[in-house]
């Protein structure tokens, strides 16, 4: 039983008043008791009641500790401290990295320049600071006081600027950002404030670094970084400056990317070696599928087969529709339609015969009724029941077959509403037959590469079959009538 409107008009009420009088009492904060560990007891008197409220707030309350501070004084009510507290915890604050350098640290080329003598202290190479000798020149000035300037008669040791490989290979992303920040590494060696004799560069192609830099010589014979070899430069996936362990697999040793045995060489595929090998392709595999040389497969058949290679190819080139327009070949979509079509109209006469014989000669007669979408599952043909799903039902797909789907009914072939006229599947039948003939006996590339309905000429000089093929499409409408019921090219 419902409750009447006035009585949740009242509930309603109540509600709003006792929230209300609670947050007014934890608010205003008049009095306060503190239990300890327990929590804490706000009390306070509404003028409007005659009673105290006591609100308690038990110590398992997310509340900050400045929550529980000792009442102030009124004071200003419009100052931050008497504003009503938050009992929310503070707002999260970012962790910043530890070992981040502070802002604009990298925008000075001291820092850059001091970081580059840390780098090779620290990857174990010691560069050696020749002894300085200093000569000492006194001068006077017109006010009688004495200048003295020393000169340095030796140079120092030249500074190295490793490429960019050594900085990855120990993680020092932060210096290579700052070389990079600089200008690259020749800008960086004009303004680091030394003469161009004492700055050096690391070259960037690993054969020549290892014939010129006295630094990476250095850090190859070391024994603890394994993978600094002269032959190759080392692996970005794990370093030695990277693992704990100083003894890597085998895998870290070799490059990302690098040739493997069967892969075929650099610069190898090209637009006409794809249709090549794309027809040889298809002459292998046309007797195992019975299917012509000039319909085109899916890339994933392509992969399925071990050709990967050619389906990866063939997406560089500008995917399989580019491929498929030079090659003279039949799109997979427009062939697989053609396909499918063909085999439903095989399972439907199939199935008719088994579950549904007539003593009908004629086959227009003969094939006059479609059978209902649900004995055809219960029947066991589950193929021809998807096929029927996907040409768009029974509905239409009946009329478009000139078929009635009224058991019982004398409609004699297509006289149902949405009908396209009589038509006979046996006759459907042997037109994809003879399409499909003619593909097989056809080789890559076509002229036009489509499906479509073979015209009055191409009949005519088929023989028997090709003149009974055009009698029957006269009587179907026409070439074009028949081509718009077999979805094909007119």
């Amino acid at each position: 039983m419902r409750r009447p409107r006035r009585e949740w008009i009242l509930c309603w009420h109540l509600y709003w008043l006792s929230l209300s009088i609670c947050t007014a009492a934890a608010f205003h904060l008049p009095g306060r008791t503190y239990l300890g560990n327990h929590g804490v007891v706000y009390s306070y008197s509404h003028p409007s009641f005659k009673t105290n409220i006591v609100l308690f707030l038990s110590a398992t309350t997310k509340y900050t500790e400045r929550d529980l501070d000792p009442p102030k004084p009124p004071g200003n009510p419009s100052s931050a401290a008497d504003k009503p507290k938050s009992f929310r915890t503070g707002q999260q604050q970012r962790r910043q990295p530890k070992t981040r350098r502070p802002r604009f640290y990298w925008q000075s080329v001291e820092n850059v320049e001091k970081e580059l003598r840390d780098f090779w202290i620290h990857v174990g190479v010691t560069i050696p600071e020749p002894p300085i000798n200093t000569t000492t020149t006194t001068t006077t000035n017109n006010n009688n006081n004495t200048i003295t300037k020393k000169s340095n008669n030796q140079k120092a040791h030249p500074l190295c600027i490793p490429n960019e490989t050594l900085l990855n290979y120990f993680g020092r992303h932060d210096l290579r950002a700052a070389i990079v920040a600089h200008g690259g590494r020749e800008e960086l060696s004009h303004a680091l404030l030394l003469p161009n004799e004492f700055v050096t560069i690391m070259p960037g192609k690993w054969e020549e670094a290892v014939n010129t830099s006295h630094e990476l010589q250095i850090l190859i014979q070391n024994e603890t970084h394994v993978d600094l070899t002269a032959e190759e430069p080392p692996s970005l996936l794990l370093s030695s400056a990277q693992s704990p362990s100083s003894v890597l697999p085998d895998k870290s040793r070799h490059r990302k990317w690098f040739h493997q045995e069967g892969r075929k060489p650099i610069s190898y595929w090209t637009q006409q070696r794809i249709i090549e090998e794309l027809y040889d392709y298809l002459d292998e595999y046309k007797d195992l599928y019975g299917r012509p040389s000039i319909w085109c497969p899916r890339p994933s058949e392509l992969a399925t087969n071990g050709r990967k290679d050619l389906a990866q190819a063939m997406g560089r080139f500008g995917g399989t529709r580019r491929i498929v327009e030079l090659a003279g070949l039949v799109p997979f979509r427009e062939w697989n339609y053609f396909e499918g079509q063909y085999e439903l109209l095989l399972l439907l006469k199939e199935y008719l015969d088994e579950y549904h014989p007539t003593a009908e000669k004629d086959d227009i007669l003969k094939y006059q009724y479609f059978p209902k979408v649900a004995e055809i599952r219960s029947n066991g043909y589950d193929r021809l029941y998807n096929l029927i799903q996907y040409y768009s039902g029974s509905k239409f797909l009946s009329g478009r077959l000139g078929m009635s789907r009224k058991y019982g009914t004398n409609t004699g072939g297509g006289a149902i509403e949405g009908s396209w006229g009589h038509f006979s599947i046996v006759f459907a039948i042997r037109l994809c037959e003879f399409i499909r003939s003619r593909h097989i006996r056809a080789s890559p590339p076509v002229r036009n590469p489509v499906i479509a309905i073979p015209n009055q000429a191409t009949l005519q000089r088929s023989g028997v079959d090709g003149l009974w093929l055009h009698e029957k499409i006269i009587e179907f409408g026409g070439y074009e009538n028949v081509a718009r019921r077999l979805y094909l090219e007119y």
